[in-house]
């Protein structure tokens, strides 16, 4: 699903814990990763929710990282080189994803393709985007 004002893609949600400043969900498509993120205002648990993360702010390295929370295994589909940037297409439960470095980007630190790669998603490359139910137009008769 893509987002309709920005064009990246959207992922439905389940959430497992809200606090004061951030969630933690679950992501069905990543194959149940849990990561947090930041709460928005109002939020709670069993609303209706999708995220967007921003590719461009992952990191990505054949060897696990030191952190934990929010690193995801997937595996390097392909690297498409196109010029100074280089796409980098990996599968990640059902859904491939594609993240975008500059040629010398410091985030970045692999080699091969078809092989484990592991993926740090900062929190602040995750937002929240609450279902905002529209309310029921009124009828006067």
């Amino acid at each position: 699903m893509l987002c309709p004002v920005c064009g990246v893609d959207m992922f439905v949600l389940e959430f497992e814990q809200v606090e004061v400043d951030q969630c933690r969900v679950t992501i069905p498509e990543f194959g149940s990763t849990t990561l947090l993120c930041p709460a928005e205002a109002g939020i709670s648990a069993g609303a209706g929710c999708k995220v967007v993360i921003r590719t461009g702010e992952i990191r990505l390295s054949n060897k696990k990282f030191d952190q934990q929370e929010n690193v995801v295994e997937g595996l390097m589909i392909s690297r498409d080189y196109r010029g100074g940037l280089t796409d980098h297409r990996i599968q990640v439960g059902k859904k491939e994803m594609v993240v975008t470095s500059h040629k010398l980007c410091p985030m970045i630190n692999v080699e091969g393709d078809g092989e484990k790669i592991f993926l740090h998603i900062d929190k602040s490359a995750i937002s929240l985007i609450v279902d905002r139910k529209q309310p029921a137009a009124r009828q006067d008769g």
